[in-house]
């Protein structure tokens, strides 16, 4: 007989495809606020009808970790949970998997971990199965459950999201408004995210380095402790990282807000940005495109802080007296682009910055997609599918965020003063630029040396050398950054895609006048690498 309870642990799988498969803004809304609410409302909704008693140790973005006082109660978890859980968010799959506390807190967490893993990893059948003659959602594929006039059938999953997308329900957005008193109106549809003469809006996706390696470094310390003092300290633990996560994002928002009325001079009534999850690792959201760069910016940088403040109040020497840095992926892409496609890019993007940051610094790695080919393996295959050609890359994804040291990662900052140098340079001499990459490092640095000349025969020289600056505060080199064993880089194209997407921009080109994009490469390059 255990006398010291027994920890239930419960994790949703795939939110965000739960979540970004619909692709209808009032869908997601919907979606993301029954992912919220099941760890919080529905779990201890489930605890007080079912007469357990039980400690919560985490609840957010859909999982949570109970310490019960019995195996009879965890049990009962276990059966009772997946069965609510499906229930009021449908098409949402839920692991469970329980574990003896005995003494040792840590050592439980990792059991009850791994053998909600193994679960994790085992498919969920959807049932009933739907016969040959069911009506199905055109969009999703799945058995039609009602019809609205406006949208035609709705499978069961997109009519539930559809209830919560009230204002009144928003939770989970009203987490991360700084001031919910005074926040402006939340827009509805994608169609109203887009800026005048733009067509694009902005999927980010935000992951904090070594939170798992820092709870695995944890577990002896726990292990070590008398139970109640493990209990307090992870409980703490767990309920500072969310804290710093929620805060993070307040920053951003009330940043986000406060460009937006500094640059329309009067207060704003409705703002584009939907959050899809904010936990204590991850934060996706969806935005207007023209502020997501600073508003990715503030965030990492401001998780930084307030994971440090956060840390040093627990007295856990395992832990990070620094904090986390964290890293971040953007897709820029159109209102009707496929989500959960562009989810899934801003997510690679994630990885390839935690990737080349060694994860001990914060970073940011973007892309614009301009066509419906992705790379099935990933951002890598993209920069070597799109943006390189005979031994010169046109990006040099990820860049450096934060106060921390940037460990060789180029700098955001400076490539935000190279976009800034980039205003006012003739257009038609940058087009021939991206273009003559492809042609070769002879015609690409020809091409260069031209716009060099035409600056100089302006008498432009001041325009030149903040080019050249700009250049420079990037990585340190000129247009090439060139390593040893390496492809040699330019953060050029990175800039311009940059000026693309800048509150602080000039008015945007004329349609003709656009930069040339390497998209039509995508094939080409595609068909010999694959």
């Amino acid at each position: 007989m255990n006398d010291n309870g027994w920890l239930f642990v419960a994790a949703a799988k795939g939110i965000q495809r739960y979540v970004l498969s619909g692709d209808k803004l009032t869908e997601m809304i919907g979606a993301s606020e029954r992912v919220d609410r099941l760890p919080r409302q529905v779990l201890n909704a489930l605890l007080r009808e079912a007469g357990v008693a039980a400690k919560p140790l985490t609840q957010a973005a859909g999982g949570a970790r109970l310490l019960c006082q019995n195996e009879t109660d965890a049990r009962r978890l276990a059966l009772l949970w997946p069965a609510i859980a499906s229930n009021f968010a449908p098409g949402l799959e839920m692991a469970c998997a329980i574990a003896p506390v005995d003494d040792r807190l840590g050592t439980a967490l990792t059991v009850a971990e791994n053998r909600l893993l193994r679960h994790r990893n085992e498919p969920q059948i959807p049932l009933p199965p739907a016969g040959p003659l069911v009506a199905r959602n055109p969009r999703s594929g799945l058995p039609a459950v009602t019809t609205v006039n406006k949208d035609g059938w709705l499978d069961i999953a997109a009519a539930r999201q559809r209830l919560l997308n009230d204002p009144a329900h928003f939770g989970l957005l009203g987490r991360v408004i700084p001031d919910k008193a005074q926040a402006p109106a939340y827009r509805r549809n994608f169609d109203d995210f887009v800026q005048s003469g733009s067509n694009y809006v902005a999927v980010l996706h935000a992951d904090v380095n070594g939170l798992g390696q820092a709870v695995q470094r944890m577990i002896p310390e726990l292990d070590a402790m008398p139970l109640d003092e493990a209990t307090d300290k992870y409980t703490r633990f767990s309920a500072a990282t969310a804290r710093a996560t929620e805060a993070a994002a307040q920053s951003a928002v009330g940043g986000y807000l406060t460009a937006l009325q500094q640059r329309t001079g009067r207060p704003i009534e409705a703002f584009a940005f939907r959050p899809i999850v904010c936990a204590g690792e991850d934060f996706t959201a969806v935005m207007q495109a023209d502020d997501a760069v600073d508003f990715v910016r503030t965030y990492l940088t401001a998780l930084e802080q307030q994971s440090a403040a956060a840390l040093r109040k627990l007295g856990l020497s395992s832990l990070p007296a620094e904090g986390f840095t964290a890293c971040a992926g953007i897709v820029f892409c159109k209102r009707n682009y496929p989500f959960l496609q562009a989810y899934a890019v801003a997510e690679s993007l994630c990885a390839y910055a935690k990737k080349h940051s060694g994860r001990r610094a914060s970073a940011l790695a973007f892309t614009r997609i301009k066509s419906s080919l992705t790379a099935g393996e990933g951002y890598a295959d993209i920069v070597e599918a799109a943006f390189t050609s005979a031994g010169s890359v046109l990006t040099m994804n990820p860049y450096h965020v934060g106060d921390r040291p940037r460990n060789g990662l180029p700098s955001l900052a400076g490539l935000e003063q190279l976009r800034d140098a980039l205003q006012g340079v003739p257009r038609n001499q940058l087009r021939e630029f991206v273009s003559r990459v492809y042609d070769g490092p002879d015609a690409a640095d020809l091409a260069f040396e031209r716009l060099e000349m035409l600056l100089e025969d302006r008498n432009q020289e001041r325009k030149l050398e903040a080019l050249k600056e700009g250049f420079r505060a990037v990585s340190g080199a000129g247009l090439w950054e060139e390593r040893q064993g390496q492809s040699r880089r330019t953060p050029l194209y990175d800039a311009l895609e940059l000026l693309q997407f800048s509150s602080a921009r000039p008015s945007r080109q004329p349609a003709g006048q656009r930069l040339n994009q390497p998209s039509h490469h995508y094939r080409a390059n595609l068909r010999r690498h694959h």
